[in-house]
């Protein structure tokens, strides 16, 4: 055993012992770099998506979407602190998605309303990320938030696509997941 730590030792159990909580030995901390690192505010989310026209097809085609999603349970360190959390998001843009399958490319833009009224706005941009079977699964989508509250920090949207809808048409689905600033 090292000096270092054989002394690090006997300063904790001496210090126990004389019920004294030492502050921190040298040599027994974490290494630089491997503290775990908590997201900011990770909150549970609950939307509605629908696509325009005839909906998802058969075959992989571009279709306009928008999605309305509200955010409940935020927690975090930023939340701990006092700061914004979000409480609602707006985006629409365009996919190349079918009822199964990959969606190829995925883009929009929107809002998102924080806690304190104040609004950033946001854009997402994937490939790949994403697939569907008879128009549901699972995805994930990286935000980019570009203007407002949290400006310049990223966020993520992880989220299942849940409809009730047959496929091909489907115009419309349910989102639940989690939603992350970091």
């Amino acid at each position: 055993m090292f000096t270092r730590y054989r002394l690090a030792g006997a300063v904790v159990l001496t210090t126990a012992s004389l019920g004294i909580i030492p502050f921190a030995a040298p040599g027994i901390a974490a290494p630089p770099g491997t503290e775990a690192v908590d997201p900011a505010i990770t909150c549970t989310e609950n939307g509605t998506v629908t696509w325009a026209g005839a909906g998802l097809g058969e075959r992989p085609s571009k279709v306009e979407w928008t999605a309305t999603t509200e955010f409940t349970e935020c927690r975090g360190p930023a939340v701990d602190k006092g700061e914004p959390y979000p409480v609602s998001m707006d985006e629409d843009g365009t996919e190349v998605a079918s009822c199964d399958g990959k969606v190829n490319v995925h883009q929009g833009t929107g809002t998102i309303t924080w806690s304190d009224g104040s609004t950033s706005r946001i854009s997402s941009k994937s490939a790949g990320n994403q697939s569907k079977s008879k128009g549901s699964g699972p995805a994930t989508f990286p935000i980019i938030i570009e203007s407002g509250t949290y400006a310049g920090h990223t966020a993520s949207d992880d989220n299942t696509v849940s409809t009730e809808q047959s496929c091909p048409g489907v115009t419309e689905a349910s989102l639940t997941g989690t939603f992350t600033v970091n």
